[in-house]
């Protein structure tokens, strides 16, 4: 059965769409095994003085200074702060609670799942599958809307 303006028949389709998902979750596989992160805390890193650290790819730009100077940080604050909603780092313990998917352990973590990984995996992996699991979800979401 042919359905008109689509190139697979109904069969052919969902076994191209099932590879699609296998690849995507390889790929998704590899970026987490190397940690890699869309970061440039690199950047951070050498304005603290650590000479050799640059991004492992392409270059920060300082209009993106939000990412790794705010971002980033706000995750280092969760997770050593014990995932607490209350910044235990910071003398004024400011809240936690964003716009941002931090890993805090409240009622929200049921209905975010990318920051599950902080609870099973070493900081720099699960902040990888964070970054991994969004542009992963986005990619399949657009796969399964326009086959």
């Amino acid at each position: 059965m042919v359905v008109e303006g689509r190139f697979f028949s109904g069969k052919a389709e969902e076994k191209a769409a099932r590879i699609l998902v296998i690849m995507l979750l390889g790929v998704a596989a590899v970026y987490v095994a190397f940690a890699l992160t869309p970061s440039h805390y690199a950047v951070g890193l050498r304005y603290l003085g650590v000479e050799d650290a640059s991004p492992l790819l392409l270059s920060a730009r300082p209009i993106r200074s939000d990412e790794w100077i705010v971002l980033t940080p706000l995750f280092q604050t969760a997770v050593r702060g014990g995932f607490s909603t209350i910044n235990q780092i910071s003398p004024y313990h400011e809240s936690l609670k964003g716009f941002w998917a931090l890993p805090i352990l409240d009622w929200s973590l049921v209905f975010k799942p990318q920051p599950w990984g902080f609870w099973v995996l070493p900081p720099a992996y699960a902040y990888s599958l964070y970054f991994a699991a969004l542009w992963a979800t986005f990619l399949a979401g657009y796969a399964r809307k326009f086959p």
